[in-house]
């Protein structure tokens, strides 16, 4: 009888053990699993949801107006962002920023998120500055893979291309 009561309690502890093991993963964060919850998961996308150009060159690299062709002022700005193809993923393009200040943070609110559905590949963010006249000017690029499986999931993405050009990304992730 001892034995057999020594090995229903054996029994109940791996049953035991198996079902709280199971249970502490369901209960891991979004975005995290193993038997830590320390992993984080490789998202299926990330979603942009806000745009911010915090900083762009205030001149060409000749140090002339960027707006040659239209009259004086700001550039008139606005991002792209194309995928590790060179294909164009979205285009802010129809609602530029007109007369937009280098000194600013300047915004572009979306309201349907900018799916990035490969999140492991790199992502070319461009600024450019729209001309009514003549071809739009790249004012810059900053080409990143903008996931990194052990950053916890931040909101916003800061990019930086070390000439002046920097982009904050607000995120948020779809696994």
């Amino acid at each position: 009888m001892k034995k057999m009561s020594s090995l229903f309690l054996l029994l109940m502890s791996v049953l035991l053990m198996t079902v709280s093991s199971c249970s502490k993963n369901d209960s891991c964060p979004n975005g995290f699993t193993g038997s830590n919850c320390s992993q984080q998961k490789n998202p299926v996308q990330i979603q942009v949801t806000k745009v911010t150009v915090t900083n762009f060159p205030s001149t060409r690299l000749d140090g002339t107006d960027w707006n040659l062709t239209e009259s004086a002022g700001h550039a008139d700005i606005y991002p792209t962002i194309a995928d590790s193809s060179g294909n164009v993923v979205f285009t802010f393009r129809s609602v530029y920023l007109s007369n937009a200040s280098n000194a600013n943070n300047n915004i572009f609110t979306l309201s349907t998120p900018i799916i990035l559905s490969n999140p492991l590949s790199s992502y070319t963010f461009t600024l450019f500055n729209w001309n009514s006249v003549a071809a739009d000017d790249n004012m810059g690029s900053i080409t990143k893979i903008i996931y990194n499986s052990s950053n916890n999931f931040p909101t916003t993405i800061n990019l930086d291309n070390g000439a002046g050009l920097t982009f904050q990304l607000t995120v948020q992730y779809v696994y």
